[in-house]
């Protein structure tokens, strides 16, 4: 991986716009997932701002840029690290990174960019609570579904548990799938229990942290 870069991201700039919304919510409570969805998010930003000023004489682009505006000082508090001085200021989000994000990624980015941000994150803190879970003895995918079931951070969406739950536990293809599946709501839990406490693929229930 180099320097975050400046691509078309391939999206409209409402679209654009919704997706770094996400961005900055999910800076704030502790970036969650990996360096490469980051520089995806970067990108994105870059090819909007390119895009509104391109257009800017559109009547709809300032509304646009109003809600950017509005996007971007939300973030701009917890996104005061620099870390690439040499990019322009005025392209902070590229410049700047979080301040903290959750312990994978703080370990990831500092490995490509030798740039050390502090491990914080709400994943994290529940990451931990159904690691102490499993820990106890409680089957894997019971863990799984207490979290669902009780709304925790890590199930803000489907994608999001999924990671927390292969991070937390080896799983082999078939299990991968079906927790998919049960992530998206695809599979009841009755279902997912059916697969995880099948005796021919047992439950891999060790941690991995």
């Amino acid at each position: 991986m180099t320097h975050p870069q400046e691509e078309p991201a391939g999206l409209d700039p409402a679209q654009a716009l919704g997706r770094w919304r996400g961005f900055a919510e999910y800076c704030r409570e502790g970036y969650p997932w990996e360096v490469e969805d980051y520089l995806t998010d970067i990108a994105i930003r870059s090819a909007l701002e390119k895009t509104l000023t391109e257009a800017s004489s559109d009547p709809r682009t300032l509304a646009l840029r109003s809600t950017l505006s509005e996007v971007d000082a939300s973030l701009r508090d917890a996104f005061t690290k620099e870390a690439f001085p040499r990019t322009l200021v005025e392209k902070w989000w590229i410049r700047n990174v979080p301040e903290y994000a959750s312990r994978e990624f703080c370990k990831e980015f500092e490995k490509v960019y030798r740039i050390s941000i502090t491990p914080k994150s709400m994943f994290d803190t529940d990451l931990n609570a159904m690691a102490r879970k499993i820990e106890s003895g409680t089957p894997a995918r019971e863990v799984y579904t207490y979290a669902k079931s009780n709304m925790w951070y890590v199930t803000k969406e489907p994608a999001l548990l999924f990671r927390a739950c292969i991070l937390l536990t080896p799983l082999d293809r078939r299990k991968r799938r079906t927790l998919w599946s049960w992530a998206n709501g695809e599979l009841a839990d009755s279902e997912l229990a059916t697969v995880f406490d099948s005796p021919e693929s047992p439950d891999e229930q060790t941690p991995q942290r």
